[in-house]
């Protein structure tokens, strides 16, 4: 059998075990399309929203709860990638295991996030917010992904903040460094995978979310 160990990396790091035909191979890619979701605004602000920003070109994802109750700041990153692009049609996926770096967070304590399957297309864009850090995003151009709409002016989402499935994952995240969902633990993870490798067409890739009922649990994944 073929067996492919598929790291992809940026933000994300995806590792794919995979039975194929009769020999070994190794592919690395990088994400197809990644952004962040921006609810709220700042707290030194009340009036300011951020709900129409986004931030699809540039360095980082951010997840998590941003702010202090009863203000409303969360952040959600939306991540694909293309499997059926790279690896055959046909072939079985043994074992999953996405890898993000998180680099900046106010928090002090490890996190639960999850992985959720999204459901609706959605849009990268162009816009590199990394100079102001990213955490507020910029004003979105047209077909970007917003908290509000799935393609900014175009496509809504369902409902605000992304349209998603239920977690296929669960990872405790410590303040910074590598963040692990792997199938071992959450089989699910195989399902959606294996469902985007034999139906391209249904592959929207994962939205992350972070701890949104606690304060300032946001994490910036580089």
């Amino acid at each position: 059998m073929m067996r492919y160990l598929l790291p992809i990396r940026f933000a994300a790091f995806l590792l794919l075990f995979i039975a194929a035909a009769s020999s070994a191979a190794t592919v690395t890619l990088q994400p197809l399309s990644d952004n962040s979701l921006y609810q709220g605004g700042i707290a030194a602000d009340p009036t300011a929203t951020f709900e129409d920003n986004s931030c699809g070109g540039g360095p980082y994802l951010f997840a998590g709860f941003a702010g202090v109750a009863p203000r409303s700041f969360i952040r959600r990153a939306l991540v694909e990638f293309d499997i059926a692009g790279n690896i055959p049609a046909g072939s079985t996926i043994d074992s999953v295991t996405l890898t993000l770096n998180a680099n900046l967070t106010p928090d002090t304590l490890n996190r639960n996030m999850d992985l959720h399957p999204v459901s609706q297309d959605w849009g990268e864009g162009t816009l590199d917010c990394g100079l102001n850090g990213g955490g507020q995003g910029m004003e979105a151009n047209p077909g970007d992904a917003t908290w509000l709409d799935a393609k900014f002016q175009s496509v809504a989402w369902a409902s605000a903040g992304g349209d998603f499935g239920a977690s296929s994952a669960t990872a405790s995240v410590a303040p910074l460094g590598n963040a692990v969902w792997d199938s071992t633990s959450n089989p699910a993870l195989l399902v959606d995978v294996q469902s985007w490798l034999d139906t391209p067409a249904g592959n929207e890739g994962w939205l992350v979310a972070g701890d949104e009922t606690q304060d300032t649990t946001i994490r910036r994944f580089y």
